[in-house]
Order: structure tokens, then sequence, then C-alpha cells
């Protein structure tokens, strides 16, 4: 039967009816017990086979052994032959043809057995069921093919056929290899398959008739067969609607010429085109390579052998018109030797075939979809892109989605294939139909492709209009409809790929045609399926046709799926992501595609509408929101609504980060698309309002914009950008940042600033204890807390600017410094009421203060120390802590890294940009003064030094030191000063003395010159001003360039934190210095010395004094440093307790030195040198003090009680008794030795602001210091012993000396300075 050009309802229903009825021909009716296999766990797919349905088709299960659907899926294990099968078998054999198995008996197959068991003593034989491709198959087919050769020879009876009895024979034969199956030796995970196909294949044989019962068909096939007992038949029936009367009568005109042995030939036809290269199934023109061709033309020579192989061994009768040559090519997996690939030119010489075509003799005969001849189009890659070439239009062509989307007619494929119902004007494949061959086909139509497609079209339909939804989910066709299309394609020889591309092209386009029934489930299945068909039948396989229609199905399902997206992504702010997911699967595994990659390398452009889509929808979305906020808002803060937007921008972008964390598809990056729209508009909304808003801003609350809602909407843009920066890598976020907010941070800066005060009152006014464990209050805490907020918040701007982001922290830097200022300020005033508390009851007038005076500077009795209270200890702890604050706050601030920007940026700046800096800070000691004139009735006075400007405004002052004439200070202060180069500052230096009641009376006064061009090297000057009338006062001058760098402004901190420690702890020795002075004093030594009884009138005993004696005579001394140093101890910070007691003990050297010896002068003294007892006494009082205060190495370190004074007044005694010429001489020859000392040493180290700036450095400082006292000068030592030497060489040497030790300390800078402090004091106004 000829099937025609094109596929007509009625060819396809007959053509699929004799499939049908072929398969009822093939059915085993006898099914056997079920064996453990894959088969009862198939699947319902296309490749579902036939055996899990009501029947079961040898030939439908053999079509499965050669797809990629089989019922074995993993072919090689489950055909494989068990290594041990072959010997087992022999061993049988062996047994059954030596007569030790009585079992069989028929002598016709006895000799058979004999000989295959000869045979399989041969390991050449034996071999070849070795190899990983031998199957159980093989040694049947071998010992048929044996059966066959002796059966045919021999005498049998008259009623029996050989072919009967080679029934018989191979039945029995699978039944002795199932035997062997079962033993112990071949048992492997196969073997249940194993079993389970011989059991079929006996049962086949066993219910086989004879010959003589029909012509080469299957007994089923007699008259008297129900049509109800073809189950793919009635199929057929449901499918094409066919009444069961026409039914009976095309079945009835099929018996005839639809047989097994018809199918049997068209196999074996199929096999001959194969080997000679005839246009049907496939020929070399219809690949791309030879690789290509020989590995199809393998597999296809394989299976249909198998097939063959299959029938032969169910079905003997079908052999017997075959030769026996011919049979025995059935276990070869070669052509037959006698066979060679046929080429065109030999085909040419044949019949023409019925549509050749002359003018392209090499062109196959059937070209797919009216395109021009395989050899004049170019290669996949060199092809344009397939909407280029579809007929029907790309995705992106369509003007409005869902309105203009292509249609099909649900029962038609799409416009680009000829329609079912009408024939072709041109063949539809590449690929030669069985008619155009020599051999003619029972079972195989003429455009057997086209026939399955329009085969699966009906199948499909039919399932949608009649199938239960239910029943059908995703997999819409039946199990039977799955049957019958296997059957079909097996029969018709349609590759598995090319199925399921009919299969997804239909859905498609029924989809498209928006039929409800089909959704993008329906195309992941199939997508599925076809996916699993490829992976058992590579693509590399496949025809040239083949490939072609998997790029234009492929193509088709883009076009759809990017349609559809489109119309997902106008929602893209509402849609659910996961509607996305169907649509990405199949788009990823269209493009893991290697032939549609191939066709199309790069899909970008296919998505540049879909893009520009989400760029839409981005941007109505911002003015919806901007149109929403300015409808809501009362007032006209724009920066609050900017702020918002931004705000709102930041948490769209987060939800969609959440929702599409991926690009779509690797294409559409939703997150990005959408944020490279919106905030460029918010931008240049801002842009549009930025002179607006400055006239608005104000820097405190009241009418108008906030500064704080700015800096906020600086946040709100710095994140932006970061965020911007981040998903859009590459692309520059155009918005000045820097120009736009940077006046407002440097006004946010300045309003800090003023804001010092109230964060010093707010710390102080709620100052308590912080915890047990720490010695400072809260106060230091909560001050250091702004500041840590201040300094987080100008981090936290992450400043774009380095060089801005450096000024900004600068300009901090200065405000800490000026808070820290008045924060110490506050504490030392505080400090200061604490230790001068009255008790209540010696409280007194104001009046009878100069009285209480008078009083004890008349009385002889003791003074009576003051005690050191724990709260003072307090306020002490808290300099410390902020000292400690501060230099975690420069780590913090990372200062060095800030003011190398700083530096760097300023060597940048070019010198006609530069701005002229006219400040600087000098640092001004006062140190001491000495022969000051007497004010008060005792004879001493109480005096203060006072710095005063040309404008009499007061630059600094010191505390009041009272009752002596040669008071020492050592307070230092800060002077900044602005003047033109020129210019001098004059500095009036004067001297008071305070009184209780009255105005204060002046000692004396001074001029000091401060000019830059001496004070270059910030190194202290000492400088001896001669106070007018009498006296003279030491200054210790240095001078500096205040810079505008954050370490200056750091070091000018530490120092203020410095000095207010220092100031607290002289305050602390002031009030012991007197009763110390009262306890080691020459009074004590003479009362200790004092004789004691009489011996007579005139004689004395003199008392013999022990250590014991000694040290009790300072014992009020050692109690009250008891009481006060175990406060101190307890209460102060280590730290400070190591500052006071160095103090106090320096204290104590001090005073007994002044025992000891007079202080430096130029003039002799009227202190009387110390007897050997007394010095004793003196010496002895520093050990055991020095002893109390190191307790052994628990408390005071022997770093600080060893010091410079302490080691020159220990060994004074070496030169306490010399005479003059000795001292004199003594101290020349030291002299010299320093000079050489002082010509390795280097001068004085620099005493600058910047090598104070943080704790680090302030240490390293005092490190050097200390190594630089080390070094021994005891020339002061015996100027100070040479003034209680009498004469006038004594006198005259050590007003040389003393006048040579000043000429060396004060530098040509200050002989200026000595010259114009002769001058007359200015007139006292």
């Amino acid at each position: 039967m000829n099937g025609g050009l094109g596929p007509t309802e009625e060819s396809v229903y007959k053509y699929a009816l004799r499939v049908a009825y072929l398969a009822f021909l093939t059915e085993v009716k006898a099914k056997p017990k079920s064996a453990p296999s894959s088969t009862s766990t198939s699947q319902s797919k296309l490749s579902v086979e036939s055996t899990s349905s009501k029947r079961a088709s040898l030939y439908g299960a053999q079509n499965l052994a050669f797809n990629a659907f089989d019922m074995f899926k993993d072919d090689k294990k489950s055909h494989k032959i068990p290594k041990e099968l072959v010997k087992v078998l022999r061993d049988r054999l062996e047994k059954i043809t030596n007569g030790r198995d009585q079992t069989y008996q028929d002598p016709y197959f006895m000799k058979e057995l004999k000989i295959f068991h000869q045979a399989l003593q041969q390991s050449n034989f034996r071999q070849q069921f070795k190899s990983s491709n031998s199957k159980i198959e093989d040694i049947v087919l071998i010992f048929l093919r044996t059966s066959q050769v002796e059966l045919k020879k021999a005498q049998l009876p008259p009623n029996v056929t050989w072919q009967s009895k080679l029934t018989d024979h191979v039945s029995m034969f699978v039944g002795i290899l199932k035997e062997c199956l079962k033993t112990k030796e071949c048992q492997s995970p196969a073997t249940p398959d194993l079993l389970a196909r011989l059991e079929i294949y006996q049962t086949k044989m066993s219910s086989t008739p004879s010959p003589s019962g029909g012509s080469g068909g299957s007994a089923n096939a007699s008259s008297g067969q129900s049509i109800e007992d073809m189950d793919m038949v009635l199929v057929v029936q449901s499918i094409f609607g066919v009444s069961t009367s026409q039914l009976q009568k095309d079945l009835n005109s099929l018996k005839k010429e639809c047989t097994v042995q018809k199918a049997f030939e068209d196999l074996r036809n199929i096999l001959n085109n194969v080997n000679r290269g005839s246009p049907f199934p496939a020929r070399r023109e219809d690949f791309d390579t030879d690789d290509a061709y020989d590995k199809w033309k393998s597999i296809e020579i394989k299976t249909i052998r198998d097939l063959m192989a299959t029938m032969a061994i169910t079905n003997p009768e079908v052999l017997k018109d075959t030769p026996t040559d011919h049979v025995s090519t059935l276990l070869d997996s070669k052509p037959p030797s006698g066979s060679k690939r046929t080429n065109f030119a030999e085909t040419e010489t044949r019949q023409p075939y019925q549509n050749y075509n002359p003018q392209y003799p090499h062109q196959p005969s059937y070209q797919s979809y009216n395109q021009p001849p395989y050899y004049q189009q170019p290669p996949y890659h060199q092809q344009p892109p397939f909407h280029q070439q579809s007929q029907y239009p790309p995705y992106n062509q369509y003007s409005n989605y869902g309105a203009q989307r292509p249609t099909y007619p649900y029962n038609q494929p799409p416009q680009s294939h000829p329609p079912y119902s009408q024939p072709p004007t041109q063949p539809s494949h590449g690929l030669k139909d069985p008619s155009s061959s020599s051999e003619s086909f029972t079972f195989i139509p003429q455009n057997s492709r086209s026939y399955y497609k329009f085969l699966m079209n009906k199948c499909i339909e039919y399932e949608l209009q009649h199938g239960s939804p239910e029943e059908r989910s995703i997999k819409i066709l039946s199990k039977d409809n799955i049957s019958l299309l296997n059957e079909c394609a097996l029969r018709w020889r349609v590759s598995p790929g090319f199925r399921w591309l009919q299969y997804l092209d239909v859905i498609r386009s029924r989809f498209d045609s928006e039929d409800p029934q089909i959704n993008l489930d329906h195309i992941k299945e199939g997508m599925h399926l076809l996916k699993d068909a490829i992976k058992h039948r590579d693509v590399s396989t496949w025809t040239i046709s083949d490939k072609r229609e998997h790029v234009e199905v492929f193509s088709g399902i883009h076009d759809t799926l990017l349609n559809y997206m489109k119309e997902a992504l106008e929602h893209v702010f509402k849609i659910i992501p996961t509607e996305f997911d169907p649509i990405i699967f199949l788009l990823n595994t269209i493009y893991e595609s290697e032939l549609f990659k191939a066709h199309h390398p790069d899909v970008s452009p296919f998505y540049n509408d879909l893009r520009e889509c989400v760029r839409k929808a981005a941007f109505d979305e911002y003015r919806s929101k901007v149109g929403k906020l300015v409808g809501q808002e009362s007032s006209s803060n724009e920066v609050q609504r900017f702020a918002d937007i931004s705000r709102w921008i930041l948490k769209e972008i987060d939800k969609l980060r959440q929702k599409y964390p991926k690009s779509l598809v690797g294409q559409i990056d939703i997150v990005r698309l959408v944020i490279e729209k919106q905030a460029p508009l918010l931008l240049l909304d801002m842009d549009g309002s930025a002179a607006e808003i400055v006239s608005k801003v104000k820097m405190t609350s009241g009418d108008g914009i906030p500064i704080d809602d700015v800096i906020g909407l600086y946040r709100e843009i710095l994140e932006l950008k970061y965020v911007y920066e981040e998903l859009c890598p590459g692309t520059k976020f155009s918005f000045g940042i820097e120009g736009w907010f940077g006046p407002y941070i440097k006004k946010w800066l300045e309003s800090t600033d003023n804001k010092t005060p109230e964060w010093v009152h707010a710390a102080i006014s709620a100052d308590e204890p912080v915890s047990i464990t720490d010695t400072h209050s809260s106060s230091v805490v909560d001050l250091f807390t702004s500041f840590n907020q201040t300094v987080d918040f100008v981090k936290k701007l992450n400043w774009p600017n380095q060089e801005q982001s450096a000024r900004f922290m600068t300009i901090l830097s200065q405000t800490i410094g000026k808070a820290l200022e008045q924060y110490c300020n506050v504490i030392e005033d505080l400090f200061m009421k604490d230790m001068t508390v009255v008790p209540a009851e010696q409280e007194t007038s104001k009046q009878a203060t100069w009285f209480l005076r008078a009083k004890n500077a008349l009385s002889i009795e003791k003074t009576v120390p003051s005690d050191i209270q724990p709260k003072s200890c307090v306020k002490m702890n808290n300099i410390e802590a902020a000292a400690e604050q501060l230099d975690k706050l420069y780590e913090s601030m990372n200062v060095d890294n800030v003011s190398g920007i700083m530096n760097e940026s300023e060597s940048k700046t070019p010198l006609s940009e530069k701005i002229a800096k006219n400040k600087y800070l000098y640092t001004i000691k006062i140190v001491s003064a000495d022969n000051l004139t007497a004010q008060d009735v005792n004879g001493l006075s109480d005096p203060y030094c006072v710095l005063t400007d040309e404008k009499n405004q007061i630059l600094a002052q010191t505390r009041v030191q009272y009752e002596t004439l040669n008071p020492r200070w050592d307070e230092a202060f800060d002077i900044t000063l602005e003047f033109n180069d020129q210019d001098l500052r004059k500095i009036l230096v004067t001297v008071w003395d305070k009184d209780q009641v009255g105005s204060d009376d002046i000692c004396g006064k001074a001029y000091i010159y401060l000019d830059r061009r001496y004070f270059t090297d910030s190194r202290p000057n000492d400088v001896y001003l001669d106070l007018n009338p009498q006296g003279r006062v030491l200054l210790r001058v240095s001078m500096e360039d205040e810079k505008d760098d954050p370490r200056f402004y750091f070091g000018k901190a530490f120092r203020t934190l410095k000095r207010a420690r220092d100031e607290m702890t002289r305050t602390i020795v002031d009030r012991i210095s007197p009763f110390l002075k009262q306890c080691l004093s020459r009074d004590v030594i003479n009362k200790l010395l004092k004789p004691v009884g009489f011996a007579g009138i005139f004689e004395q005993k003199k008392r013999d004094l022990t250590d014991r004696n000694i040290e009790e005579a300072i014992d009020p001394l050692f109690d009250y440093f008891d009481e006060n140093l175990m406060i101190l101890h307890t209460h102060l910070h280590p730290e400070v307790f190591k500052s006071v007691i160095s103090r106090i003990w320096k204290d104590i050297v001090t005073t007994i030195e002044l025992v000891i010896i007079p202080p430096l002068s130029d003039r002799p003294s009227d202190m009387k040198s110390l007897s050997d007892n007394e010095l004793m006494i003196a010496l002895k009082w520093l050990q055991f003090l020095k002893q109390y205060l190191h307790a052994g190495g628990e408390a005071v370190s022997s770093d600080i009680l060893e010091n410079k004074k302490y080691k020159e007044i220990s060994k004074i005694d070496k030169l306490y008794h010399m005479d003059a010429e000795n001292l004199m001489q003594e101290y020349l020859n030291n002299q010299i030795i320093g000079s050489l000392d002082t010509k390795k040493s280097s001068l004085s180290a620099s005493k600058s602001v910047l090598h104070q700036r943080n704790l680090g450095t302030i240490k390293k400082r005092k490190s050097e210091k200390r190594q630089k006292n080390e070094r021994q000068d005891n020339g002061e030592i015996i100027l100070r012993i040479l003034r209680m030497r009498a004469g006038n060489k004594p006198k005259t040497f050590l007003k040389q000396q003393v006048e040579e030790r000043l000429k060396k300390s004060t530098t040509n800078a200050f002989k200026e300075n000595s010259a114009v402090s002769s001058l007359k004091p200015v007139p006292e106004n």
C-alpha cells in the first residue's frame, strides 16, 4: 500500500490500523508469572512499552530495546550475559549429552545439543560471548541456526514439519537457559530481567501453532478473533472516530496482506537499504559528517537485527523463506561480507524514485519546510538567526503582547508546516520515503515522518477533547495512545528526537492559540522527555533534517516564552517571582541545546524589548510614588521628601534583590534595570531643587529645614550610591555629592563646635560614680560619648572625597581639644573647692581672715596638715581617664593617616592659592622667682605671677606661693599670637603679693618681647628677667607654628590634660608641703641633738642617737603619710598615684636639700653648714622616707625614688665639708668634664605640641628626658655649698660662676630681651 505524497486523515488511519493490527498479531496471550524486573516500573511516556498495558507486544517490546525509552533503561546491564553463564551452560549440556540427565529424550534435540556443546568447547567460540555487547539472544540465535540446519537435513515423520520441530527445540533450549540462570553462579542484577525476557520468548513459542494452520501469519489473526480483544486497534478506532462495522471491514481487508512475515520482510528490506546506502531510512547525504552517518548506521543496523532476531526466536516460521546465510547475519553487527555501502552513483542507475529530482542528483528527495536543497544552504553557524528564517514573526515584532500573538489552529501545526489535510507541494523532509525504494513496504507509509506528525496531532487533539483533566495532569497522552505512537514510530522508522519535537511543536502551537487546557508545564514535560531521548540517542547521530527541525521548534518555543515573559514584566513590582520559574527553566533548556546555540550564539538582542519594558515599569512606579508623597505633604520640606523617596527606592531594591537574586535567564537584571532608571530620576529632581533648599536650611530648630534632615538625606543618597555602584558595575553614579552636601556638613561642624559648652555642662551636671571598680566618675564617660558619637557621625558619612573627609576630621579634632580645655577648667575649679573646704566650726567672715592668718604667723603652735578627700581623687582620675580615652580616640580617628592626607593635599596646593597663616603658639612656663621684695609685716611675701598683653588683658596667672621671697611655680601656659612678620609682641610680666585685706601689692615688673624670628625651633629657652625694682623671674619659652593639623590639636589637648593633672598634683603637694617642712627642719634636728641632764653648771651630757631615735623624730610625718597616702593609693588611678607620689617625693628631697644647703644664688647665704651629726640625721631621714615609700618594692618603684636630685643629695657628704679652695677647684674640674659631655650630647629634645599628640609620644619623650638626666652635674651643688663659705674669694667666685651659668642657659635670642627687661616698668593705669 502506498501512503501517497501527503498524509490525509484516511491514509494516516489506515497505516495506524496496520501497525495496531500487527501489534495484535505479535501479542502474547498467555502472560508469564511476573519476575522482578524493570518492566514493572515502566513509566507512562511515549516510550512506555506495550507490556505495561493490557497486552504485551513482542514487537513493541523489541521496539523499546532500540529507542531511548525501552523497558530496560540500561541496555548493557539488562541484556548482558552473566560471566558464569557459558560455563554453567556447558556443564549442563555435558550432563544432558552424556546421558546423566534423562530429561530430554528427543534424538533430534539431543543431536543439536551435542553439536552446540562441541562448539562451546572451543575457546574461540566462547570468546564471542565475553564481549560487552553479547546478549542472551545471541546464544538462542546460534542454537536456532544449528537446529534449523540439522532439522532440514533430518528425515522427519511425514506428519511433522521441520518448522514445528524448530519451534519446540528452541523453546526447550530457552528452558535450559532459564535453569542455568537460576543457579547461584549466574546471580546478578540483570538476572531477573533476563529470566523475564526468556519467559516471554518461551511463552510465545509454546503458543505458536503449526505453519499448517495458516499462511505465514499468527493464529491470532484468525477471522474468529473478536475486535474487542484488539486493544490497540480499538485505540485507533477511538482516535479517528471510526464505526465498529467500518473497522471490521477495514481489518478484513488487511488480514491477508498484514502478516508477521510481511513485518519481518519490512525489517529485512530496511536492513538491506541501510547496507546499500538507500535513501530510506537515511543515507550519507542526510548527515553532516561521515562520523555522524557511521554512528547512525551502526545503531540502525544493530536495532533492526535485534528486532529480526526477536521475531525469529518467537516466530521461527518467518525464517522459512530466509536463506541460512541470511539468518546467520542476524548474529553479526557488521554488514554481510558481500555487501558494501552503495554510493549515489550506483543508486542513479536504478529505476528513478517516484519523487526523484534529476536536476539535483545529490539532493535528497524531500526537503523540509519549503527550504532550498541542503547542499545549497550554508552551515548552521553561517545561517541567519532563526527568526529571520521562520515564517512566523520573532517575538519582538509583536507590537502589543497578547493582542497580536501568533495563533495556529489547534488541530494544525504552525503555519510554517503544510496542513495535514493537504498534500505538500514539495516533500516535507529530507529523508527518502519508503515508496522511493526498490522494495515495497507493508507497514511503512510514504512520508512516514509527516504521517507521524499528523498522528501525534490527532492523539493530542483526542486526549484534550475526551481525556479527564484529573487523569491527564501534565502528561497529555494516555498509555494507550503512547503505545500506539511507539508502535508507529518504530514501524515507520521515526527517530526518537523527531517524535518529541513534534509533540513539543503541537503543544506550543496550542499554547500560542491560548488553549486553556495547555500551560507551560506541558511544554516543560515535553522538554524533559526530549532531553531523555537525546541522552539515549545523541544529537550527533541525528540527520540534518532532524537538527533543523530541532532549531525551528525550539525557536518557536523561544519566541512564545519571551512574549509570555514580557507580559509578566509589565507588572514586575507586583508579580510573584515564581511565575518566572517555568519560563526560565524552559529558556535555559533551550540555551543548553548546542544546535540552538550554534544558530543563535548571542541571544542578548532578543531581550532588548524586555529590558525596556522593565525600565518603563520602573519609571511609572517612580512617578506614581512621587505623586503620592507630594499629595500627602503638608509642609514644603523637600529634603524630607527626597529622603523618603531614596528610602523607598532602597526598600524596593531590597525587595527586588530578595525576589530576583539573579538576573532572569542571565539576560534581564531586574534590580539593575530598576535602579539605573529610578536613581537618576531622584538625583535630577534634587539638582532642580538645590537652590531653593539652600535658602531654607537652618542650623537651629525653628522655621525652615533642619540641618539634621539634610544629613539624613545625605546618608540616604550615599547608601543609594553604594547600592547603585554595587549593582551597576562600570556605570558612574553621576551626582556631585561633595558639591551638594559639602556646605551643609561644614555648617554642621560649626554648630557642633558651638555646642561644646553644653556638652561639658551636661556631663558635669549629671556627674556620678560609674561603678565600684572604676576610679573616675560619669562626666568623663558622658563627655567622650559625645565625642565618639560625633566622630562616628563623621566617619559614617563615608565622605566620598578623601581630602574633604580629612578636613572634617581636622575641624572635629579642634572641637574636641576645645571641649577638653573647657572640661579641665571646670574640673580644676571643682578640685580647688574640694581642697579648700573649711569645716563648719572653722568658718569665719572675710574680715576675720586676716586676723587668723596674722595669729597663725605669730603662733608657735605646730602646723596642722590638711587631709586629702577621696572625691578630690576622683576628679584627678577623670583627667587621667580623659587622657586614656583621648588616646583611643586618636586611634579611632586614625589621626596619623588624616594628617598625612592633609599634608599631601597642602603640598599639592599651588603657592598662589595658599592662605597665609599668622598664628603662632608660645608656650611660656613661669618657673620661679628669687630675691623678691618683702611686702608683708613678717618680712615675706605671698607672690604670684601674671602675664598681660599690650591691651592689659590677662594671658596667664600662676597660683599663690605663701610666705616666700623665692617662689617656684613651674606652671606653663599657651598663648596664641597673631601679628605681621615684622611686628614684636610685648608681654608684661608682673609679680604680685597676695593680700588678704585690701589690694594686692606689686613685687616687681619686667617685659619680654615675643619675636617669632628668635623662637623657631620649638625648643624651650630659659629667659631670666630682672624685675623692677628688685628680684628676678625665670621663664622657659618655646614657640611653634599653630598648624591646622589634627595631630597638633590632639597635642594641645593632651598638653591641657597633663597641665590640669599637674596643677592638681601641685595643689596636693602644696597642702602637704607646710607640714613636710615643719617635720623636716633644722629645728627638729636641733631638738633631737639637744643635750639631756646636767653634769654641772657648764657641762652637758651628749645624747647618743640611734636610728630609732632619728626616725621617731619624724613620726608625725609617717602618721600623716599612713593615712593620706593610703587614701591616695586607694582612690587614685595607678598612673595618677605614680605622678602624685613622684611629686611628693621630689618635694621631700627638695625640703631636705634646703635643710642642708641654701638655694642657688650669686650672693653669700647666712645659712650655716650642718655638723656631721646634723648632716647624718638629714640624710638618715632621706633614707627612712625612701624605704617607707618603697615598701620593699610593693609601693613606689626605685626608678621614681632614685632620681637625679636624690642621688646628688645622697652623695653630698663628700663635698659638704670641703674648704672653699677645694670646692672651687672641684667646680672647675666638674665644668671641664661637663663641657666635654655637652659636646657629645644633643640639645634638649623638642617639646613641641606634635610630640605630645598621644600617650605613645608622651611616654617616649619622658624616657628620653630620664636618660638625659642620668648625666651627673655637681656644679650647682658646689656653688650652693660655697654660699655658706666666708671670704671675698668665694664670694667673687660665686658671683662670676652664677653669671656664667646664666649666660650659657640664655640663648642669643634673649640678649635683646635682657636689654629690654631693664627698662622701667610701664606706668600703671
